[in-house]
């Protein structure tokens, strides 16, 4: 019986087996083939996705805050801010925003945002910007305890600037010097606050105290910043008290670099008024498959 099985078989693979190679052969031209129009079909419909997926969430028309207009805090310090300072923004990196996407009438006393970077590198460094913007400028005067009220670190204000003396960036050199103006001014007498509380202390930098992260506060129109950059040491933050001259002079050149891109952003008047979007990068797709916005 095993005999004639195969006698029996013989016959069938001699046309079967020419059969098979041959629909191999066609199933593979058929798949380059459509490989090809693929290729192609999605490169073009990549371009398109990443000239789209950047500004998915962008708001319909100006947003106000009051009497004002509207500053998102990631466009504030944007992704390309943290990626000149720290390099590009991979791995396990995230962003946190808090973000408004419409208008605030005067009934609101003001509105609180935030932009947080917590960033995938050796040091788990993390930067953060918190805006608070007021929706008219009475409500900034009745608010001055907030910014009148700041303990403000007079040894970390020389501290920054004999790092500015030993170092050769040009950042850090504008930013002590601003800083040391800033604090001058801010600690002089004031018999009365200024009638317009909006345009008063415009441009003002201070150093704040804070044990785990240099902090400044800057001033701009209604909007009172506070910027952070903190490094971790395992799980607990890193003190600024214990870190030797030259790692201050390292963090104190990335803080004054964030805030010259701050500084800079915020007195356009066009500014992007989008959040942060999902994607930071150049695609949204991931092997292939489309990242969708969650928030869309």
């Amino acid at each position: 019986m095993p005999t004639t099985k195969l006698l029996r078989d013989k016959p069938i693979l001699k046309f079967v087996v020419p059969l098979l190679v041959f629909l191999v052969l066609l199933t593979l031209v058929i798949v380059a083939i459509t490989k090809s129009g693929d290729s192609s079909q999605s490169n073009s419909e990549q371009a398109t996705q990443e000239q789209a997926f950047t500004n998915y969430l962008q708001p319909e028309g100006e947003l106000s805050v009051g009497a004002f207009r509207y500053v998102s805090p990631c466009q504030a310090l944007p992704v390309a801010a943290i990626e000149d300072t720290f390099g590009d923004f991979d791995g396990e990196s995230k962003t946190h925003e808090y973000y408004y996407d419409s208008s605030v009438s005067e009934e609101e006393y003001s509105v609180r945002t935030s932009c947080d970077y917590d960033l995938d590198d050796e040091s788990r460094s993390n930067v953060s910007l918190k805006a608070e913007q007021y929706t008219a400028g009475d409500r900034f005067i009745t608010a001055k305890n907030t910014f009148l009220s700041y303990e403000i670190n007079d040894q970390l204000v020389n501290r920054y600037k004999t790092a500015a003396n030993n170092s050769d960036s040009e950042a850090l050199k504008k930013f002590s010097n601003t800083l040391s103006t800033s604090t001058a001014e801010y600690l002089a007498p004031k018999t009365e606050f200024p009638a317009n509380g909006v345009n008063n202390f415009d441009g003002m930098l201070l150093a704040t105290t804070n044990d785990d992260a240099l902090e400044i506060v800057y001033k701009q129109r209604n909007v009172i910043y506070t910027l952070e950059y903190q490094q971790r040491d395992g799980s607990r933050s890193k003190s600024i008290a214990n870190m030797s001259d030259a790692e201050f002079t390292t963090h104190a050149t990335r803080l004054a670099t964030l805030a010259a891109a701050l500084q800079a952003n915020v007195a356009k008047e066009d500014l992007n008024q989008s959040p942060a979007p999902t994607i930071l990068g150049n695609s949204d797709l991931l092997d292939g498959v489309q990242l969708l916005e969650s928030c869309d």
